[in-house]
């Protein structure tokens, strides 16, 4: 008995697999065809660009407040109120700088005041940036070796 059971599912594969390799033998995909595509018009440049990106790059991209940076008022180096830039921290409304004030070390984050000049944030070349009454003053941090990394003199 167990024998004819054998044999009748050895059968039945073979049946299955003869249909199965007949169906699939005769599907045949169709032919590829090449994409339509229509021609673009050619580009045409602007006739004048209004901004050249002087205003996007003088509107820091990331920062939330977005102002433009103030450039009617003067620029100075130097000591603030006997106070030296000793460090800085962050960048954008994180920013933070270190100044030695006589024998103590006071960190100042953005918008806070040392006397009468805040604390605006941090220039291009690292400089922090005070302000007050309309002038302006920038503390540069000393780096040690930076003369290391400037391009050798011609």
């Amino acid at each position: 008995m167990l024998n004819r059971l054998l044999a009748i599912c050895c059968l039945l594969a073979a049946v299955l697999t003869v249909i199965v390799f007949a169906l699939t033998s005769s599907y045949a995909p169709p032919p590829a065809q090449a994409p339509q595509i229509e021609a673009l018009p050619p580009l045409q440049a602007p006739q004048e660009a209004p901004d050249s990106g002087a205003q996007a790059a003088a509107r820091p991209l990331f920062w939330s407040s977005r102002r433009a940076r103030a450039t009617n008022t003067a620029t100075t180096t130097g000591s603030l109120d006997g106070a030296e830039a000793i460090g800085l921290a962050g960048e954008g409304e994180h920013a933070v700088v270190l100044l030695r004030q006589q024998d103590k070390v006071l960190r100042l984050a953005q918008g806070a005041a040392l006397g009468n000049w805040v604390f605006t944030g941090l220039d291009a070349q690292g400089a922090a940036i005070f302000e007050h009454d309309g002038e302006r003053r920038a503390l540069s941090v000393p780096r040690p070796g930076r003369d290391l990394l400037a391009p050798p003199a011609r």
